[in-house]
């Protein structure tokens, strides 16, 4: 019983994470693919930062609305205020960090490239939170939660 309540929960964040990807997907992109491209040839004549293709726009920041620069902060809050120890903090932590990434993707009003330089910020977080729901020991929960800090502490680099 324990594990299909796990393999349902790891499904449930699957398929929002999939919807949200899809979701951003819409016509209005079709506008914006000229830039898009534009930002992409940018992208492959830079060096990233990350392992994703995160990076400024031009050599300046990208911009985000207010709704979204509200939820990353209550992202960084739940990290500043967790002070996780033992392996069922992690999952807790975990589930707070799920809960503040479904509400921005339900909040999300973002469009064009801004958007798409979200995306390659947030998709690494998501990965890293996904694999925290799963966590078998504190030791790896350490570990992944200082990933997750880390991408977090990432945003204000790129986005305004």
């Amino acid at each position: 019983m324990k594990y299909t309540n796990k393999l349902v929960k790891h499904a449930a964040v699957f398929i929002l994470a999939a919807g949200f990807l899809m979701a951003c997907n819409t016509a209005e992109n079709k506008e914006t693919k000229s830039q898009t491209e534009q930002s992409t040839e940018t992208d492959t004549h830079h060096e990233h930062e990350t392992d994703s293709k995160l990076s400024l726009n031009n050599g300046a920041k990208w911009k985000a609305d207010s709704s979204t620069n509200r939820n990353v902060k209550d992202l960084y809050n739940v990290i500043a205020d967790a002070n996780p120890v033992i392996l069922e903090d992690y999952q807790k932590t975990g589930k707070s960090i799920q809960t503040g990434i479904n509400k921005m993707i339900s909040e999300c009003r973002m469009r064009g490239a801004d958007h798409d330089a979200l995306h390659h910020w947030l998709e690494p977080l998501m990965e890293e939170n996904k694999k925290m729901s799963g966590v078998t020991s504190a030791d790896e929960g350490k570990g992944l939660f200082g990933k997750i800090r880390k991408q977090l502490e990432k945003y204000p680099e790129y986005f305004e």
